[in-house]
């Protein structure tokens, strides 16, 4: 959440700074996409499930630019949150709760008190009402308890009083479980929200724009490793995999929150030709080429890519040669960084989820 429009003169009074605490209450009523069966009315009530209704409570903290990248993102807000859902036919499918972290930046000023958002929430959301072969069958939307829970949008926000704010626009909400669990169609809603915010500090915290020093464009190598596991329907039934990879990336840094990047990905597979004959390891192994762009938000940052497998051990038929990838990534150093990735095939489907732990060796 962003303060009211900052001016070179303003100075953070002494009672500014011994809070930056706000709190947040949110309400989104809104569509779920039909992207399967079960969601579109192939499920025990026989009706398609259209609606869904949450509540979010939010706890904010407002950056105040003393760090380079708190200018760079005109002054953000990060924070943690609680989700809660309901959805028509939640006996089937359940009523999710997420726990998750937010971080949310101002684009661009209207006025004064008037301001546009966008923000990124990021968590785990619990208590669904999985997929059962015997007391839930028609469920193929959802297929673990514990599914990852990803939320995108875009608010305006007015300051009503010096405390009191009143915000409102459109988010698009994700649940998956990452190719974690079979079926993983995942449900995917679009919903408007409103939502008030309520500062604890006696007044509107007024920030000091700086100038920052012109960015130099540099370049970069990266190695990173990870392991994470898959289930895969065979004709026995869903069977559980590991899978191993490793990444080399070339990476050019063009501006201070983001740069371009390129390599090359090694996968194990142990799922790769699973339910074949004679299948060697080097059948479950795979080369791959990247591209794509790393958004860089502090110590953390959003890499996203589309890769082509160059080199497989014996082509399966399940997976495409195309894939995609997008994670989430902390720098613990410097240069040592871990992270989480999801890799997609078709844009849209889940492979598999990865921890990984990597390392920028050089630079320059």
């Amino acid at each position: 959440m962003q303060p009211i429009q900052p001016t070179k003169d303003d100075e953070p009074a002494e009672e500014e700074k011994k809070s930056r605490l706000f709190l947040l209450l949110a309400y989104q009523p809104g569509w779920v996409a039909a992207t399967s069966d079960f969601l579109a009315g192939h499920n025990e009530a026989g009706e398609p499930i259209e609606r869904v209704q949450a509540f979010k409570v939010e706890l904010g903290w407002q950056t105040d630019g003393t760090k380079d990248w708190e200018q760079r993102y005109r002054l953000p807000a990060f924070g943690i949150g609680v989700y809660k859902a309901s959805f028509e036919n939640g006996e089937e499918l359940g009523a999710p709760v997420a726990l998750y972290g937010w971080f949310t930046w101002p684009m661009f000023n209207v006025s004064r008190k008037l301001d546009v958002t966008t923000e990124l929430s990021l968590g785990a959301a619990f208590n669904w009402n999985p997929f059962d072969p015997e007391v839930n069958p028609a469920n193929d939307a959802v297929s673990t308890r514990v599914t990852f829970f990803a939320e995108w949008g875009l608010l305006a926000r007015y300051a009503l009083t010096p405390r009191l704010d009143l915000m409102a626009g459109g988010m698009f909400t994700h649940f998956s479980n990452g190719g974690t669990g079979f079926p993983n169609l995942g449900v995917n809603a679009l919903t408007p929200v409103v939502r008030v915010g309520y500062h604890f500090q006696n007044d509107r915290p007024r920030f000091v724009r700086r100038e920052l020093p012109p960015f130099e464009p540099f370049w970069e190598m990266t190695l990173a490793g990870g392991a994470g596991w898959k289930k895969v329907a065979l004709e026995e039934g869903p069977e559980d995999f590991g899978v191993f990879a490793a990444t080399f990336e070339l990476s050019r840094h063009v501006h201070s929150m983001g740069k371009l990047v390129g390599g090359a990905d090694w996968t194990y597979d142990d799922s790769a030709n699973a339910g074949l004959d004679h299948v060697s390891s080097s059948d479950r192994m795979a080369v791959g080429l990247f591209g794509g762009y790393e958004h860089l938000i502090g110590r953390f940052s959003i890499p996203v890519s589309v890769g082509y497998y160059v080199a497989r051990g014996r082509e399966d038929d399940r997976l495409p040669a195309l894939y995609q990838k997008i994670g989430l990534k902390y720098h613990v150093t410097d240069r040592l960084f871990v992270g989480l990735k999801t890799r997609f095939y078709n844009f849209t489907k889940a492979d598999f989820v990865k921890w990984t732990l990597g390392y920028d060796f050089r630079r320059w």
